[in-house]
């Protein structure tokens, strides 16, 4: 007969890789050594909130074992809650108000500040500063609504998962990426948006994609818009 895995084995398996909520959560099958049945009994109810369902839907898409996904669909808290995704973008949406009242005008691609501190140029390179901060400048609510989305879509549910500090990295490794790969093949441009950070964060989910593609509902209409909208 086989041996049924137990729960401190699936706790270190996840340490180095889950969210402390998740990691809790597996920690949290040891209190009385009920495993799984009369633990996961209310996993198996409907969710009644939106938060349940969301959570529900979460981990049916990043957990590939089926007690897994039921066991933290009913005691996911979301604590710590996902910060850096809400922080970097609430600062975006902020810093274009601020040049839209300055300026006052707000087109398809404008206003564009060409004369702030944040705004990479090629003539000031030296102020190491500028690729990063980039990233808080949008060429147009049309350009400064697509990254929004975007990360807020995408970034949120990774950052409930994987935690703030992996997603804070894979995001500064494609803006760092963007800016850096400006200056060395368009050595003229200007560069404003958070665009390399966006695409760094559908790189991580496409991988999220294709790791679980065989275990994901939809897996292959989630693939295609990732890839749809990479393009």
């Amino acid at each position: 007969m086989d041996t049924p895995k137990r729960p401190h084995h699936a706790a270190s398996l996840l340490s180095n890789r889950r969210n402390p909520s998740f990691r809790l959560a597996v920690e949290a099958r040891t209190e009385g050594e009920v495993w799984p049945s009369s633990v996961c009994l209310r996993a198996d109810s409907p969710p009644h909130t939106c938060f349940q369902k969301m959570v529900r839907r979460l981990a049916r898409d990043f957990l590939t074992d089926e007690g897994d996904r039921r066991f933290y669909a009913d005691r996911y808290t979301c604590c710590p809650p996902p910060i850096f995704v809400p922080i970097i973008t609430l600062l975006e949406v902020g810093c274009f108000v601020y040049y839209c009242m300055e300026s006052r005008m707000i087109t398809l691609n404008g206003p564009v500040p060409a004369h702030s501190i944040f705004i990479y140029r090629p003539d000031r390179r030296v102020e190491l500063w500028r690729f990063v901060l980039y990233i808080l400048l949008h060429a147009g609510y049309v350009h400064l609504l697509f990254n929004v989305i975007v990360q807020v879509v995408v970034g949120i549910p990774l950052e409930m998962v994987h935690g703030s500090f992996r997603v804070f990295i894979i995001y500064m490794a494609g803006v760092l990426a963007g800016s850096l790969g400006t200056s060395v093949f368009d050595m003229n441009a200007f560069l404003v948006g958070a665009s390399g950070g966006v695409y760094a964060l559908l790189a991580a989910h496409l991988a999220n994609i294709l790791l679980n593609y065989s275990q994901m509902e939809l897996g292959i209409l989630k693939l295609a818009a990732v890839l749809i909208i990479g393009m």
